[in-house]
């Protein structure tokens, strides 16, 4: 059974896609708020069964009320909008990190890329770090191509072992399919 059903069968000329997952690598949002500025508008053309992904006590859906009315459950997602900004199509996967299955999602981001012939995958994230607000915000990158990087930009200069996100996984997966990926 496919973790993915597809809202429609269009094509896109060579789009990049970005990714972004609640998690512990997405502090205050930073990545998952950013991915939805980005796709606002755009059209879901695949969504990922929630079934299949969340433990609900963990990743709990989120219940609206009114005058003591359940009147809406807003179940953890994870979707894929397609927005052509520019005449570049993107396509942007955002929602909840997923509890279960990490490695068939994986195969699943590999096939979509493979699918809409994807040229780039972006990861967007946000390490939680004591940053006084008074001083600038460190921004890294991580990539499988140093081609991807602008001067400039910083990547981690050190050996790190850190807990797993399914935003590197998954971004980790695709490259060792081919598409470059940069986070």
């Amino acid at each position: 059974m496919s973790l993915l059903s597809f809202a429609s069968d269009v094509e896109f000329d060579r789009p990049v896609m970005m990714l972004a997952m609640s998690g512990w690598v997405d502090a205050a949002s930073v990545g998952t708020d950013a991915a939805e500025r980005i796709a606002e508008g755009g059209d879901v053309v695949a969504a990922f069964e929630p079934d299949a992904l969340f433990d609900y006590r963990s990743s709990r859906p989120t219940l609206h009320f009114s005058a003591g009315n359940l009147t809406d459950v807003v179940w953890p997602r994870l979707d894929i909008i397609h927005r052509s900004i520019e005449g570049v199509d993107l396509l942007i996967a955002v929602g909840n990190e997923p509890d279960f299955r990490w490695q068939e999602l994986t195969r699943e981001f590999v096939e979509l890329t493979e699918r809409y012939n994807v040229s780039k995958f972006v990861t967007l994230g946000a390490v939680p770090a004591p940053v006084p607000h008074t001083r600038p915000v460190r921004v890294v990158c991580t990539t499988s191509d140093g081609e991807l990087l602008r001067d400039g930009d910083e990547v981690l200069p050190d050996d790190l072992v850190v807990p797993g996100a399914a935003v590197s996984v998954l971004r980790r997966g695709v490259a060792d399919a081919g598409v470059p990926a940069i986070g």
